[in-house]
């Protein structure tokens, strides 16, 4: 058992991750040891592990955990986690609720805190099993703060977790103050992008892509991070939807809710509403080194 330590409005508690795949318990032991557990798997955090493998989430092994008093500026602590299924987590660990993830595509393990550029401002760095290290910094404008998967074609803009679909996907989100566009990519929930190059730009606030090589009963999610003159922003991911495929030729997707792109043809951080530059953030030269790393 893996063990970090913080406190909550003054009272200690205890994080551990063990051999059990994704598992996280977070104790209290100001109340006669109260255990709260849950998975973290596939980039989202779960209930249990029967959740995560209904929802098609790959289970890893966590690596050991890391608490940093204030990483995302919200003035609480936050708990960050890597794991072999290629993906970095953190988590409130007082709510018990995610604060972020990275997708890195490969193993993470371990994970470190440190003013790297001299700003006030604690990075965040990260071994990965593809040979990097990773740093994760300061993103100059905050993400979308909800992602939404949406019925293609449909005029309506409320998220659903399955869709009925012979090749395209459909998202929208809110605008993000002082974006001048956004970038777009479709992942497996259990990694791995569908299309290359994996971002697409976009205008608006909508999201349409067709032409995709979807898999019957595979859930997938939508990635969105802002983009301004100063860098991108962290990586916003849905909350995943499973496809049910038609079969027969593919139709015209259509425009979103908004009327936003169809593209023909055919995967940050930290941003949670708060001062982007008062927490950790998945920036441009992250991603710089993610693109390098794709091209070996």
């Amino acid at each position: 058992m893996i063990l970090g330590s913080w406190a909550c409005a003054a009272r200690p508690r205890v994080i551990a991750t063990s051999l059990v795949p994704g598992e996280v318990t977070l104790v209290d032991p100001a109340t006669a040891g109260t255990v709260h557990r849950f998975v973290l798997a596939g980039g989202r955090l779960f209930a249990d592990a029967a959740a995560a493998t209904a929802a098609g989430a790959t289970l890893g092994q966590l690596a050991s955990p890391a608490v940093h008093t204030n990483l995302t500026g919200a003035g609480r602590p936050s708990a960050v986690i890597g794991s072999s299924d290629g993906w970095l987590y953190a988590i409130d660990p007082c709510a018990g609720t995610l604060d972020f993830t990275v997708a890195f595509g490969a193993p993470v393990g371990a994970v470190a805190f440190a003013d790297t550029d001299g700003d006030s401002v604690d990075e965040l760095l990260a071994s990965v099993a593809d040979g990097y290290l990773y740093g994760l910094k300061n993103a100059p404008i905050a993400g979308p703060g909800l992602v939404r998967d949406l019925e293609v074609g449909a005029t309506s803009g409320d998220d659903i977790d399955e869709v009925t679909t012979h090749d395209a996907l459909s998202a929208s989100w809110d605008a993000v103050p002082g974006a001048t566009g956004y970038e777009v990519a479709i992942a497996h929930a259990d990694g791995g992008y569908v299309f290359y190059p994996p971002w697409q730009p976009v205008d608006g606030t909508t999201f349409t892509r067709g032409g995709l090589a979807l898999d019957d009963g595979a859930t997938y999610v939508v990635s969105v991070r802002a983009v301004s003159a100063a860098g991108r922003s962290p990586d916003i991911l849905s909350d995943g939807v499973l496809v049910h495929l038609l079969p027969g030729p593919s139709i015209d997707a259509g425009p979103g809710p908004d009327g936003g792109n169809e593209v023909p043809g055919g995967g940050g951080c930290c941003s949670t509403g708060a001062d982007p530059r008062a927490g950790v953030a998945l920036g441009a030269a992250v991603a710089l080194m993610l693109a390098r790393r794709r091209r070996r």
